[in-house]
Order: structure tokens, then C-alpha cells, then sequence
């Protein structure tokens, strides 16, 4: 298959509807494409993912990506018809006024737009001052609580912000590239591996929830066992102006970032080794994520008998609507996920 057909599917999964807790239009995408490709999977009560590959060796590799985005929920609806809201995951305040923001109820999609004061009626001093969540209002163009309601948006409706995923100038922009490049880069394994007899059993693992605190690979690591997890995320590329040289976390057009160490694991160092002698055996460009930051549903497999690894794309602006992932680094991950999962037999040899 060609590797640029899956900037498709990454746009696709960017497209879909799936704050934690509320992944399901993710979930039955990848269904359907797994029961495509002929494997066969299940779905735990946390709502993740599953799915077996049997191979000849005694060991076992996990394969895990996570579905949710961060997003937001219904926390209250004025009588006048305003909605407030509560975040899902690390949303940022100072993006949100006038963003347009979806609402799911059922299978109906309800659209509204996080309301501001224009300047002209703000002092010097509160123009200065960036808006938080708590002080912003939801307009979807009711009147009243009632017809809010009889739109299907009551407390606890989930919510998004989304804009059409696109290409500009070989860049991908679009929504929840955290985690949704490591779900399509899961997918393109399972095409790629499914006729391939591995000296290595393989779960692959949609999972639930990392969003708000790796609850779905929480769940996932008390069922099954392996011997090497390797996560493929999305991650934050900070190289824009303003941000020194040592404070860039990850940098675009540099190949998929490896985690030395972040808030949640410190990889295996053999492992990472192995990973880095595989890209470099295979001209496969690569760099390092910046210690210390952020967090991984590593951390979840890390406090079992598990090596653990993170392969991650690179994305600008991550946690927000509009994302940057540079085309020629989310195929480089494919390539290097591909190598890894071709070569890993070897690892096992050591």
C-alpha cells in the first residue's frame, strides 16, 4: 500500500467526534477497518480496543494508541439559552473565544460559538486580561433553556472544537492528532503485518481515557501481559518563533520523536537503543522529545514486567482545533514503525 494513503485515514479519524469518555464514532471507524483487514478484536468495559495477532515466538509485543481528544462537557444552561462548559483533558483557555464549538447528543451534532465582548466595550485593563473557561459562555442561537434542550444539549453533553482537516503546503491541520496519528499509524501495522508470520505474539490496543489519566490502559495492563509495549503518540512540536533552541520540545521536519523520559515513564534504554539502530540502519530521520514533559499511556504498562517505548509524530499547536503535523514525519513514523515491528524478532534474540 502506499504510505501517503493513510494521511486519508489520519484526516478521517481528525474528523471524528471522540472527547474521553465519548469515543465512540472513533471506536466503530476502527472496527470497521479491522474487520476489513480480518482480525478479529474485543471491547473491554472501559470502552477500549483489542485486538490479537498470534505469532510463533514465546514473547509478546503490545501495540498501544489512545482515541480520545480533549474536548469539553455541558456544566450549565442559563435560562436566556447560554451554555457553560467544563473541560476534558488540558484544554488551554486563552484559545477559546470565538471558537466554534460541536456538541454530540445521540447522533445529532449541534454547533455554537464561545461568545466575547467586543473591545469596544472593555476597559484598557480587561482587554489585557486572557478570558478563562469559567467566565465564557456558549451561544448556539437559542433563546432559553428550553429550546437548548429540545436541541438535545443538556448538562453532560460532550462537546468539541472542529474545523474540517486539510492539507496546506504538505502539512496536515487538523484536530486531535494526539492521539489519532498513533491510531492510524496502529492501523497501517495491522494492514501491514496482517500476512506476515511474526516470531512474536502482537495485541494491538485502542485505548480509552489517556486524556484524563490513562484510565483505558489502566484497565487494559490488569488483562494482558507482554513483554514490550511500544506507544505511538502525537506530540508537541514547539519549534515556532519565540521558543529558544533549548526550549523546543520537538521540532517539525525532523522525523518521529523518541521519549527519553517524561511525566509518566522512563523507557526502556535498550529498547530505545534498539529503536534508534533500527532507524538508522533503514535512513529513517529521528529525533529526541525533550525530557520531563508531558505523559504517555507508557506509564501504564511501565509498572508491569514490561519494557516500554515511545514512537511519537510530531504536531504544532497540539491540543487545539488547529494542529500542524509536517507530511514527510507522520510517514517517517510509519516507516519506523514498520522496521521495529519487522526487526524486533531480533531484540528478543539478545
Amino acid at each position: 500500500m502506499e504510505l501517503e494513503s493513510y494521511v486519508k485515514v489520519l484526516m478521517e479519524l481528525s474528523d471524528l467526534f471522540g472527547p474521553s469518555g465519548f469515543e465512540d464514532d472513533v471506536r466503530s471507524y476502527i472496527e470497521d477497518r479491522i474487520k476489513d483487514l480480518g482480525y478479529t478484536y474485543k471491547k473491554d468495559r472501559r470502552g477500549s480496543l483489542v485486538s490479537f495477532k498470534e505469532g510463533k515466538g514465546e514473547y509478546t509485543v503490545l501495540l498501544d494508541a489512545h482515541m480520545d481528544e480533549v474536548g469539553f462537557m455541558v456544566k450549565y444552561i442559563s435560562e436566556r439559552g447560554f451554555i457553560k462548559l467544563v473541560p476534558i483533558g488540558g484544554y488551554d483557555d486563552r484559545i477559546l473565544p470565538g471558537h466554534i464549538v460541536t456538541f454530540k447528543s445521540g447522533d445529532k451534532f449541534v454547533q455554537g460559538v464561545v461568545s466575547t465582548l467586543p473591545p469596544h466595550v472593555l476597559t484598557p485593563e480587561e482587554r489585557q486580561k486572557p478570558l478563562k473557561l469559567k467566565n465564557l459562555w456558549v451561544d448556539i442561537g437559542a433563546n432559553s433553556k428550553s429550546e437548548v434542550l429540545s436541541m438535545g444539549i443538556k448538562q453532560g453533553t460532550p462537546a468539541v472544537i472542529h474545523y474540517p482537516a486539510r492539507i496546506i503546503h504538505r502539512k496536515i491541520l487538523g484536530k486531535g492528532f494526539d492521539d489519532r496519528a498513533g491510531c492510524a499509524t496502529l492501523l497501517y501495522l495491522m494492514e501491514t503485518l496482517k500476512d506476515v508470520t511474526l516470531p512474536y505474539n502482537v495485541i494491538f490496543v485502542f485505548a480509552t481515557q489517556e486524556e484524563v489519566g490513562l484510565r483505558g490502559a489502566q484497565v487494559v495492563k490488569e488483562y494482558y501481559e507482554a513483554d514490550v509495549a511500544l506507544i505511538f503518540e502525537g506530540t508537541l512540536a514547539t519549534d515556532i518563533e519565540g521558543v529558544s533552541e533549548k526550549d523546543m520540545i520537538t521540532r517539525m521536519g525532523m522525523g518521529p520523536a523518541l521519549t527519553l523520559m517524561d511525566r509518566s515513564v522512563i523507557p526502556s534504554r535498550k529498547l530505545l537503543e534498539f529503536i534508534e539502530e533500527t532507524a538508522r540502519r533503514h535512513n529513517i530521520p529521528y529525533q529526541y522529545k525533550m525530557p520531563g514533559v508531558g505523559g504517555t499511556d507508557g506509564g501504564a504498562y511501565a509498572i508491569k514486567n514490561t519494557e516500554v517505548a515511545v514512537i511519537a509524530t510530531p504536531a504544532r499547536n497540539i491540543h487545539s482545533p488547529t494542529s500542524l503535523i509536517d507530511m514527510d514525519d507522520y510517514v517517517a513514523t510509519l516507516n519506523l514503525a514498520r522496521e521495529v515491528m519487522l526487526s524486533l524478532g531480533e531484540y528478543f534474540k539478545e
